[in-house]
C-alpha cells in the first residue's frame, strides 16, 4: 500500500487485525482490518471496475457475523487483472 501501485482504501486508517495468523483467536486471517471511523468513506486502492458482492461469511466476526451468515462486500477488477476486496463494509 501506498508503494505507487496501490492506496490507501481510507484517510488515516487504524489497523484493528493484521493479515496472518492470529495466534489469539487461533486462525489465519487473510486480509487488512482497518478503520477510519464509523460511516468514513472508502476509496477505490487503484482505478477498475466494482461489482456489489454477496458473500457467504466463511469465518466469524465477533462483531456483526455468525457462520452461514451474509455480508455485502465490493470486490474491484482492476485492467491489469488484480482484485482488490471491501469487505466488513457497511451500506451507504
Amino acid at each position: 500500500l501506498n508503494n505507487g501501485m496501490l492506496r490507501w482504501p481510507e484517510l488515516n486508517p487504524m489497523i484493528t487485525q493484521y493479515f496472518g495468523y492470529n495466534s489469539i483467536l487461533g486462525y489465519f486471517h487473510d486480509g487488512i482490518d482497518m478503520t477510519s471511523g464509523y460511516r468514513s468513506p472508502i476509496f477505490a486502492a487503484k482505478s477498475g471496475t466494482a461489482y456489489l458482492k454477496r458473500i457467504v461469511v466463511g469465518s466469524w466476526c465477533p462483531l456483526r457475523y455468525r457462520w452461514g451468515s451474509y455480508q455485502y462486500g465490493i470486490e474491484i477488477v482492476h485492467p491489469d487483472g488484480t482484485k482488490t476486496i471491501y469487505h466488513h463494509i457497511l451500506p451507504p
